[in-house]
């Protein structure tokens, strides 16, 4: 009987310890001889992984690129809202601070000698009338209108930014040997009241420059005398920086 029980209790031991290898390896040998086909939605991948464990890590990169973009983008973005508006609010300060010094500065002027101070978007503008300036045709001021440039010059060298002189005609054709139009016409006056300015050495030539229109950029229609007088001038305008 104790031979018997000894015999029983190996057998069962032997039974309980499958050698899982082998037993896979007897089991494809049998689904061979057996004519069992593999079973095709099964998606074999690398020893030691599982198709689950590759779509998360290819998830897992993803998100990571993402995120390292994301603090790139961060990191080396261009300025936000609250920079650019505060650079514009200081230009516009510059362009108000301007013009209440031409205003002070030039108010003799303003009242007598025709000239005009405006503040627009962007700029402040002083608008010098054509009459009492050039002559008819010419580009060359006349000696009595030097005082008053003499003294927009001075106040030019107390500010900042940009200075821009615009030339603009009326739209008779001018018809002289000198000029063949009335865009060359406007540039040379723009030129003159320029080199004017920039007699005075504290004024960086740097922010100058000239420009003329011609006929193309009016202030009124020009129906009369009066309207085409309008027209003819020369305007120096201040930005709070240089183009």
């Amino acid at each position: 009987m104790m031979t018997l029980l000894m015999a029983f209790f190996v057998l069962l031991l032997s039974l309980a310890e499958v050698d899982a290898e082998k037993y896979r390896a007897v089991a494809g040998e049998m689904k061979k001889a057996l004519g069992v086909k593999e079973d095709s939605s099964e998606i074999k991948q690398a020893k030691g992984t599982t198709l689950s464990d590759e779509v998360l890590k290819a998830e897992t990169f993803h998100a990571e690129a993402s995120d390292k973009q994301k603090d790139a983008g961060e990191g080396t973005g261009a300025p936000d809202d609250s920079e650019a508006q505060k650079k514009k609010t200081e230009a516009e300060q510059k362009l108000d601070a301007t013009f209440e010094l031409l205003k002070e500065e030039l108010a003799g002027l303003a009242n007598a000698e025709k000239v005009f101070i405006a503040k627009h978007p962007g700029k402040v503008m002083i608008r010098i009338q054509e009459q009492g300036v050039f002559p008819s045709g010419s580009d060359k001021i006349q000696p009595q209108f030097m005082p008053v440039i003499e003294k927009l010059r001075d106040v030019l060298a107390k500010t900042e930014g940009g200075i821009r002189v615009a030339g603009h005609t009326d739209d008779i054709p001018i018809s002289n040997g000198r000029f063949r139009s009335n865009w060359e016409l406007s540039s040379a006056r723009a030129v003159s009241v320029l080199h004017a300015v920039l007699e005075n050495k504290d004024i960086d030539p740097v922010r100058a420059s000239a420009v003329g229109f011609g006929e193309s950029r009016p202030l009124v229609p020009n129906e009369d005398n009066a309207s085409r007088a309008m027209n003819r001038r020369v305007e120096i305008q201040l930005t709070p920086i240089a183009d």
